[in-house]
């Protein structure tokens, strides 16, 4: 069945552009995420990324509306960008005392940004793999 809610926003969308002259191509798509180059987003069975590289603010973000915690800060990239950069020098997730002592964010604060936590949460959406003891 066609969502009617979506074809409404196609069409406000269409309208809109054309209001400023521009013309807007639709593409449609298979699977969850596409990258540039229209190549499938791997994820495993608990949503975390399969190619460290092919994670960027804004697969972020829609990970982010997909799990309801709508638009991101410049608190959660800190947290994000952290992560990636230890990951990148250590190939393991940061410890959660350093992660709030290089961040200087509260174990409490974090959980506020990530609400699934900074394993399930924060790593999944800097698009670290699945930590280590993560169920």
């Amino acid at each position: 069945q066609p969502e009617e809610d979506y074809f409404e926003l196609v069409d406000y969308a269409l309208g809109k552009a054309a209001e400023f002259g521009m013309v807007l191509a639709l593409l449609p798509t298979w699977g969850r995420y596409v990258l540039p180059g229209s190549h499938p987003l791997e994820m495993d069975d608990a949503g975390f990324i399969q190619d460290f590289e092919a994670w960027s603010p804004a697969l972020a973000q829609q990970m982010a509306n997909d799990a309801g915690m709508g638009a991101l800060t410049e608190d959660h990239l800190k947290v994000m960008l952290y992560l990636r950069g230890y990951y990148q020098e250590h190939e393991l997730a940061p410890p959660i005392r350093v992660l709030c002592k290089e961040t200087g964010f509260t174990l409490r604060y974090i959980y506020r940004l990530f609400p699934a936590g900074p394993a399930r949460g924060a790593c999944r959406l800097a698009g670290l793999p699945k930590p280590t003891g993560c169920a």
